[in-house]
């Protein structure tokens, strides 16, 4: 008898639990349903106002009309970007809001030039001093028909619950990256009602899911609710220059990050680790609760390494062979040689030196701090993943002059070696010491190598209380009046793009040869790197490095041509070549001047030495393995000679 009371009130339970389940996923099904819904008719209302401009430009109607109409079509496009964004980001950048700059068309043999176009491009064509209507009319077409495609495409779409959360999440890192930065309205500079009108959206959609989030946890429902409205309320009588983005991201956007992926997984909505295969690997971690975290991208997605593959074994042999002279040709220099942690795992030299002193090699070398952080690697990104820049430093007769099978043969000849690859890899002795277990212990180390707890990340985080008023000056001229963080993208500071951090700018600037010399730097950058890209859309353009530690990396660009952050910030402030007097009509750099002050100049680079971090990573190893036949390598010292 007792176990048949067991059993009906199991029964119960389970049944009644599962009603519940049942109700929940019928209020979910009808909440997408309803943003579905509000999706489709911000989709009409866009294509009318796409129809309305190209009307105004058809008509050649004055300029006023035209500027106005274009304001109309991007704010029609805010409101349902962040979800159309989600579903085909590919089609969203490539023909309706990328940046207005030529590609290559990376499925195409030939070195095929793909034109920009979409809303960016117009903008600059109806804010130039007179509208080009004729080629502004061509583009507008071509905008026209891409949205009857889009209308068509997504109007089909069904819409799911993690499709708006997962896209809500990614519109408030396109909204801190792109938004408030003014990165999406470089000429028309309408980025602060733009903004708002995403605000707007996406808290529309999630007003939707709140009474049942409030079912479960009405804290967390009047939480989000609150930093909605407050964010919202940020855009109100303000001016792009006087906008505060430290606040914003620090009060707003960071809390509502981390609270939206609290209520996606208390009302049981899949992430997207749910809706794709297994071990896809993605370099933003959908987990992460902070766009400042130190786990917000994943940096083993940039390397041949895996996580699983990792340890603290292969990190401390890897540390070993980072240092050891032994790797090169002449035994006298390293890895540590160029990247020396003293100096911000740089060299502080103008041009790093080149094997045996004879001369140097065409530029410095950047920063190994973060570096992971990137999906091409050197100043012309012409190494695809972190393991193929080592064999390009190996093989070059400047750098190492030797070559796999010799330091494979050499390490091979230490007893000590042989048994540390043995050991940390699980290996037989004799099998253990390979270019493949060499490639992945040096990984290791270098994938360690990541500085995202400096004292900014502290505040930005709420680990640290206070911040130096210079300091947050500096952050809000950094992603406002300076447009920096237009090309240095939050939170690594470098030009991997967001909101998906698959894809590494590089950007035109107009380094002079010498500070006191306007002439181009003669050096062409990435098109002299991959063979595919050698093509005049890159000359003279270079890979965007990090900031974040640039206090200790010094001297600056490529070509060492500035010594110091302050002088940076000039050439920046002036406008680059084009400011000194260049012809480089290609310059992506903004060529007139930013109008900054002495003080927001001084903030700036205040803002950008907050962002030093180096605790736990300056230490060298206190001993190398030793050779037993060759005792002149038992000398060689740790580092390298020069």
């Amino acid at each position: 008898m007792r176990r048949i009371m067991k059993f009906v009130i199991f029964s119960f339970i389970y049944l009644f639990g599962a009603g519940l389940d049942d109700s929940m996923a019928q209020k979910q099904a009808y909440n997408c349903e309803k943003v579905a819904e509000l999706y489709r008719d911000d989709l009409s209302k866009f294509e009318k106002a796409v129809n309305d401009f190209h009307k105004s430009i058809d008509l050649m109607e004055n300029t006023l009309l035209v500027k106005e109409k274009l304001k109309n079509m991007r704010l029609a496009y805010k409101r349902f970007e962040f979800l159309f964004s989600n579903i085909d980001p590919e089609m969203a950048t490539k023909y309706f809001n990328g940046a207005p700059l030529p590609k290559l068309n990376s499925s195409d043999p030939s070195l095929y030039i793909i034109e920009p176009e979409g809303l960016q491009v117009l903008e600059e064509l109806v804010y130039e001093d007179e509208i080009n209507y004729s080629k502004t009319l061509k583009l507008a077409k071509k905008l026209q028909r891409k949205t009857e495609e889009l209308m068509v495409y997504q109007s089909r779409k069904y819409i799911t619950d993690h499709l708006v959360f997962d896209g809500v999440r990614l519109g408030l890192i396109r909204l801190n990256a792109f938004g408030i930065t003014g990165f999406d309205s470089p000429s028309l500079e309408y980025s602060i009602s733009e903004s708002k009108e995403t605000v707007v959206s996406i808290s529309r959609a999630i007003n939707i899911y709140l009474p049942t989030i409030a079912e479960k946890d009405p804290d967390l429902a009047r939480r989000i609710r609150s930093s909605f409205i407050g964010l919202e309320a940020t855009f109100e009588n303000v001016f792009f220059d006087d906008y505060d983005r430290l606040s914003a991201l620090k009060d707003y956007i960071n809390p509502l990050y981390s609270d939206l992926l609290i209520a996606q997984k208390l009302l049981q909505i899949e992430t997207i680790y749910e809706t794709i295969p297994l071990h896809t690997s993605l370099p933003l971690n959908y987990n992460s609760i902070n766009i400042f975290s130190e786990n917000f991208l994943n940096k083993y997605h940039y390397a041949k390494l895996r996580e699983s593959e990792d340890n603290n074994d292969q990190k401390k042999l890897g540390k070993m062979l980072f240092f050891d002279p032994a790797l090169s040709g002449n035994n006298q220099r390293s890895c540590a040689s160029c990247h020396n942690p003293s100096k911000g795992f740089s060299d502080g030299n103008k041009k790093s030196l080149a094997m045996d002193f004879n001369g140097t090699v065409p530029r410095n070398s950047p920063t190994l701090l973060n570096s992971i952080y990137s999906d091409r690697f050197f100043h012309d990104l012409r190494a695809l993943k972190l393991e193929d820049q080592f064999e390009h430093v190996i093989f070059s007769d400047k750098e190492f002059d030797t070559s796999y099978k010799e330091i494979v043969s050499k390490l091979n000849e230490s007893k000590e070696y042989k048994e540390l690859f043995a050991e940390t890899f699980d290996m037989p002795k004799d099998e253990a010491v390979s270019s493949s277990t060499i490639q992945q212990a040096i990984a290791s180390y270098v994938v360690s190598l990541s500085s995202l707890n400096s004292d900014f990340d502290k505040f930005i985080r709420g680990e640290r209380d206070q911040i130096s008023e210079s300091v947050k000056l500096g952050y809000n001229i950094f992603t406002g009046k300076g447009k920096c963080a237009t090309c240095h993208f939050a939170p690594i500071f470098n030009g991997l793009v967001p909101p998906y951090f698959k894809e590494n700018e590089s950007e035109i600037l107009g380094v002079p040869v010498a500070i006191d010399n306007p002439e181009i730097d003669p050096d062409l950058g990435r098109a002299m790197g991959v063979l595919k890209e050698r093509t005049e859309i890159y000359e003279h353009s270079f890979k965007t490095p990090t900031v974040r530690n640039a206090e200790l990396t010094g001297p600056y660009m490529h070509n060492g041509v500035y010594s110091t952050l302050e002088e940076v910030v000039d050439f920046y402030n002036n406008g680059g070549g084009v400011g000194m007097g260049m012809d480089l009509p290609r310059q992506t750099l903004p060529s007139d001047s930013l109008h900054l002050s002495e003080i927001e100049q001084e903030a700036l680079v205040d803002f950008i030495k907050s962002l030093t971090d180096t605790v736990g990573m300056n230490a060298v190893p206190s001993y190398l393995p030793k050779f037993e036949n060759s005792p002149e390598l038992n000398a060689r010292t740790i580092g390298g000679d020069y």
